[in-house]
């Protein structure tokens, strides 16, 4: 599949607009195809990485005594499977986006952006914890203090701004299908980006800031050389800063995608009385998708971490 695609990347390159178009749609339905599976294995499997985040939820609770072999059978292949085809598809729809067909769209370009996120969260985060538990080597952050707290920021910072990308792709198309996008040439190109390229530096710079508790809760406990925190620091300082995270880099960014969602689906069932372009309800569909498929995703599993820990404490 991933040859096929790149010799019509090739194809597309001497063809029309309309074509290039066409592939864009084929390109992301295949990726939310391998994205769904993947991210359904990640949510179970790396807790960090889910929109549920820290719930303590996986797979060795799930199937660890039920199914022992399928378990093994997917430890083993099914997540470098996963990972491998995710970023294949992934930096293929980086490169589709940076077309210059969709270099002036700021939702295009946020799409960009959690593309390569994805990447990001697939080969730092998945890839070397796969590496890890298969050769049976220490983590990496157990070499050192100043790796462990570097490391515990860069998981939460990557995939909590995938987060808000989704959430800045879906207000961005909000606005344009309520205000309309510019016409004038002049109002068009490197301009037009700059508020998104801005909303992404203020994204990852908010993300730091929010997570940066992380460079000072953790360390290498002996010994087991485990990153962890320490039983010694102030209970209510961790509680605060655990609530304070997971309400501004999952809770609030669902919330808001709940609300969005459902504002461009009324907007597409009544798209033809809006006058706006094919082109234009051809991205909104997509970027419904997109949100849609996280949701679906990351809703219940969220729901269930907020009722746990409401009962039990904060989230970890």
């Amino acid at each position: 599949m991933a040859i096929k695609n790149v010799s019509f990347l090739y194809y597309l390159s001497e063809n029309n607009e309309s074509s290039i178009q066409h592939f864009w749609h084929l390109q992301q339905e295949q990726s939310l195809l391998y994205n769904i599976t993947q991210l359904s294995h990640l949510v179970g499997r790396y807790p960090w990485t889910s929109c549920a985040l820290l719930s303590g939820t996986s797979t060795d609770a799930i199937l660890g005594g039920e199914l022992p072999a399928f378990k093994n059978y997917m430890d083993l292949l099914g997540t470098p499977i996963l990972v491998i085809v995710g970023i294949i598809l992934n930096l293929l729809a980086f490169i589709v986006l940076h077309h210059k067909d969709f270099r002036d769209s700021s939702t295009m370009f946020f799409m960009a952006m959690l593309a390569f996120s994805n990447v990001m969260t697939l080969s730092l985060m998945n890839g070397i914890g796969w590496l890890v538990e298969m050769t049976g080597s220490p983590s990496i952050t157990a070499y050192h203090d100043s790796i462990c707290k570097i490391w515990q920021l860069i998981l939460r910072v990557i995939p909590f701004s995938s987060i808000w990308f989704i959430v800045a792709m879906i207000i961005d198309q909000y606005i344009t299908l309520k205000y309309g996008r510019p016409k004038a040439p002049q109002q068009r190109g490197s301009a037009s980006l700059c508020m998104p390229r801005l909303v992404t530096v203020s994204i990852y710079v908010g993300m730091t800031v929010i997570n940066i508790h992380a460079m000072w809760l953790f360390e290498v406990l002996t010994p087991r050389n485990m990153c962890q925190i320490p039983s010694e620091h102030d209970a209510i300082y961790v509680t605060a800063w655990n609530w304070v995270s997971a309400t501004t880099s999952v809770y609030l960014p669902i919330l808001l995608l709940i609300i969005f969602t459902f504002i461009l689906i009324v907007r597409l069932c009544h798209f033809k009385e809006t006058g706006f372009s094919v082109e234009d309800w051809k991205v909104c569909r997509a970027t419904v998708i997109v949100s849609g498929v996280f949701l679906l995703l990351c809703l219940p599993p969220t729901v269930i971490n907020i009722l746990q820990h409401t009962l039990r404490g904060p989230p970890a």
